[in-house]
């Protein structure tokens, strides 16, 4: 009962001032920013009390503790929603005794201006450090100016694939070399000939075996980027002609055979030369010498061929004599065709090796005396030795049997 008459004499004296004036007061207390919702806020709370009071008023049976009123004041305001009454409106059990309403009332509103003043600080507080929270670090990194050029570089380099070449077109077997001309330290270079052969390296030397045509590949790579190029390069090998012949010999005369071809050229040793398809030639030396042959063909190749051969001199010398002075086959020694080409040294042994006759000069011949004595060889069967030089310092030996007859 004393609860009931507490309410009532709260709703008798209860007062409510709708003066501007009072409500300008009001306002200066509150903030600056945000007057239109403290304001709204203030009177929530205040039709909330009232809300309260009726609500306890109307149930005249319950007989509930003071605690469990303030309780139910509470969870009615939860279904406020301007305001959150649990929080921010507080009923001290001192104010029970109280009877002034209006300075109650004041107190209640000033209490939750305060709260609501924590409330948007606390709100505000919370939103900058969220801010703050939330802004990512700045990361200051260094890039020295020569790094950054290097890693530009890096990403937009292209290699060259350009390369030069010391013959690009010639005879077989052509013998080329190759050479890049991309001086980067980071590029790969790979080579690829059309023959099958396979090359790395700046440079590259190959030999071309066969006639044709080839294609030579330079592929460049950038290791950084893997950015490749590509070059190519046609290479000639010209065939070369064939040099081969033969050769025929009547008595001092020897006959060539060679090829058909109108660029030919002969060398026959003894300082003689002709251009003739199919050559003749007396040599005018003797011993072995070196004929060769040079064909050249409409490409400018060139091929030769070189063969040694012996040449005998051309002489004539009897097997049998009589050195009887009877002016008829006294003496014995060759006769050449050309003895102006040729100096001559006999000796002569009888059957047992014993020599016979050793000349005192060149070209003597024996007139049948035992080493240029008055006493002449007997009849029978003798051997000869006969040395021949030219005048090229070529010498030769020949041998033979000779018979004395009276």
């Amino acid at each position: 009962m004393q609860l009931e008459e507490y309410i009532k004499n709260k709703l008798n004296t209860f007062e409510y001032s709708d003066k501007a004036s009072d409500w300008n007061e009001f306002q200066k207390k509150l903030p600056n920013k945000k007057v239109s919702i403290t304001r709204y806020i203030a009177i929530g709370a205040v039709a909330a009390i009232l809300t309260a009071i009726v609500s306890v008023y109307l149930t005249k049976d319950n007989k509930q503790e003071p605690t469990n009123t303030k309780t139910q004041i509470t969870n009615t305001n939860k279904n406020t929603k301007p305001i959150d009454i649990k929080e921010n409106i507080i009923i001290p059990k001192n104010n029970i005794t109280k009877t002034n309403n209006s300075n109650n009332n004041n107190e209640i509103i000033k209490e939750e201006n305060n709260t609501n003043n924590n409330n948007e600080e606390q709100n505000i507080i919370t939103e900058n450090k969220l801010i703050e929270e939330t802004k990512e670090p700045t990361q200051n990194k260094l890039i020295k100016p020569d790094e950054t050029n290097k890693t530009t570089v890096a990403d937009n380099y292209q290699p060259s694939s350009l390369f030069t070449v010391s013959d690009i077109k010639g005879c077989l077997p052509l013998s080329s070399s190759f050479a890049a001309k991309e001086n980067h330290d980071n590029v790969s270079f790979k080579w690829e000939f059309s023959d099958g052969y396979k090359s790395s390296g700046k440079t590259v030397k190959h030999i071309f075996k066969k006639a044709g045509k080839y294609t030579v590949k330079l592929i460049t790579e950038y290791k950084e980027n893997n950015n490749a190029s590509i070059s190519e390069q046609t290479i000639i090998v010209h065939p070369t002609p064939t040099a081969d012949f033969s050769y025929t010999q009547d008595e001092d005369v020897y006959y060539f055979d060679g090829p058909d071809k109108d660029n030919i050229y002969w060398k026959f040793g003894d300082n003689t030369t002709t251009k003739e398809i199919d050559p003749e030639h007396i040599f005018k030396i003797i011993g072995k010498t070196n004929i060769e042959l040079t064909v050249k063909n409409e490409f400018g190749c060139i091929n030769s061929k070189k063969e040694k051969i012996t040449i005998e001199p051309i002489f004539k010398i009897a097997n049998a004599f009589s050195p009887d002075n009877n002016g008829f086959n006294d003496t014995f020694g060759p006769i050449f065709e050309y003895p102006e080409n040729y100096d001559f040294e006999l000796y002569i042994y009888n059957a047992q090796g014993k020599l016979y006759f050793k000349p005192s000069s060149a070209n003597q011949s024996w007139n049948g005396k035992i080493n240029n004595t008055e006493q002449l060889a007997e009849k029978g069967y003798y051997l000869w030795k006969l040395i021949i030089n030219d005048k090229y310092g070529n010498r030769i030996i020949n041998n033979g049997n000779l018979n004395i007859k009276y």
